[in-house]
């Protein structure tokens, strides 16, 4: 499977006429454990389901682990771990790509960081979709580490994706910090890379 169509079914939320590991995500407990799904705590709790998958991206196999998350019966929404093979850069151009773009929409993307260092971070796509991102290396750019998404189903948990970034991380407007390197490599990449909204 591509990742890029995952990586659209997610943005769009297409849980059941996504692709088919997408598709996953909307089994119950019972059938994630037959498909060979292993669960991580208790199923009265907090918990989840993980399973190791191979995606290709552009000719190349990326190894991510699918996550299927609930809070004891109620399910809280998929996400994905991905190894260190994807740059954040590349995977907001395919966001572009998805949606047609040259530039993203004002409003579509929030960044936010965990301290003024800007090593790790999120990006909040379209409200409802998160992306994770980590610096691996001080020489190197942003590296995607998790995709998750809010879950509309989830009841009163259904912002809960979001909502986590938003508490415990910094807001940051990529364009109203000035132009000359910050002695962050990562951030300075991004920054040229990626234009201001329109």
């Amino acid at each position: 499977m591509e990742f890029e169509s995952l990586f659209a079914g997610l943005v769009q939320g297409a849980f059941d006429a996504g692709p088919r590991l997408l598709k996953l995500a909307a089994l119950s407990p019972t059938q994630l454990l037959a498909q060979g799904f292993d669960r991580v705590g208790e199923p009265l709790e907090f918990h989840l389901y993980e399973k190791p998958a191979v995606l290709t991206r552009k000719g190349r196999e990326l190894g991510v682990l699918l996550k299927v998350y609930f809070d004891a019966e109620r399910r809280l929404g998929p996400g994905l771990e991905l190894g260190k093979g994807l740059r954040l850069t590349s995977l907001l151009a395919c966001y572009l790509r998805l949606r047609g773009l040259e530039q993203p929409n004002q409003g579509a993307l929030e960044f936010y960081f965990v301290d003024d260092e800007r090593r790790e971070g999120a990006v909040i796509i379209e409200g409802s979709t998160v992306v994770r991102f980590s610096q691996w290396d001080r020489r190197a750019g942003y590296r995607v580490a998790t995709l998750e998404r809010n879950f509309p189903e989830a009841g009163p948990c259904q912002d809960l994706a979001t909502s986590m970034v938003k508490r415990t991380l910094h807001p940051l407007a990529l364009e109203s910090v000035p132009s000359r390197r910050t002695g962050n490599p990562a951030f300075d990449r991004l920054r040229r890379a990626w234009p201001p909204p329109l």
